[in-house]
C-alpha cells in the first residue's frame, strides 16, 4: 500500500499495524514520526518511483490540492495501480460556500488556484462513471471499474482497510 503524503505517519503507522505493507512517500521527511517505519522523499509533482500496474492500494489524502498538475498525477497513480487496484483520494471541498465565495471575489478556489483552479476536479485519465464520491470531499476509484462503497464492484478497499 502506497501512503502517497504520508505526513506525520499516523495513518501509515495504523495501517502497518493492521497488518498492511506500507510504503510511505512525503516530500518532507523530516515530519514523519513512526520509528518502525520509513518514509521516502518524494515529489509528488515528478513520476512516482514505481513500476507500471503493481501498487494494490495507494491512499492520497488531501494533498491533490497542494501539487502543481492535479491531472499529471491522476495519470501517474493510474501508472502503477495494478488491474483490480483501488485508490481512495479526499479532497478539499470546492463546493463549499467559503470556497464558492473565494471564487467569486477572487476568481480561484480556496486550496485550488493557477491551473489546479481551471480543472477543480475533474479527472483526465479515466472516464468520469468510473468516480464515485465515497463521502464529502473524498473520490474513489478503482482500476476494474467504476468504485462504490456498497456493491457493484463492490469492496473499493481491500479487505481489512479501514
Amino acid at each position: 500500500l502506497l501512503d502517497l503524503g504520508a505526513g506525520s505517519g499516523y495513518t501509515s503507522l495504523r495501517l502497518a499495524e493492521l497488518g498492511f505493507d506500507v510504503h510511505a512517500y512525503d516530500v518532507n521527511t523530516e515530519q514523519f514520526q513512526p520509528p518502525a517505519l520509513s518514509c521516502t522523499k518524494i515529489d509528488l509533482n515528478r513520476e512516482l518511483p514505481e513500476s507500471d500496474e503493481k501498487i494494490q492500494a495507494i491512499l492520497a489524502l488531501e494533498i491533490i490540492e497542494h501539487l502543481e498538475n492535479p491531472q499529471a498525477f491522476l495519470r501517474e497513480i493510474a501508472r502503477v495501480l495494478a488491474p483490480g487496484g483501488h485508490c481512495l483520494l479526499s479532497t478539499p471541498n470546492i463546493a463549499s460556500l467559503p470556497s464558492r465565495l473565494r471564487y467569486l471575489f477572487r476568481g480561484e478556489f480556496t486550496h485550488f488556484t493557477g491551473r489546479s483552479a481551471a480543472c477543480g476536479i475533474r479527472f483526465a485519465m479515466r472516464p468520469p462513471a468510473m468516480y464515485r464520491p465515497c463521502f464529502p470531499g473524498c473520490f474513489c476509484f478503482s482500476s476494474n471499474g467504476p468504485a462504490s462503497p456498497s456493491g457493484g464492484n463492490g469492496n473499493w478497499l481491500p479487505a481489512g482497510f479501514p
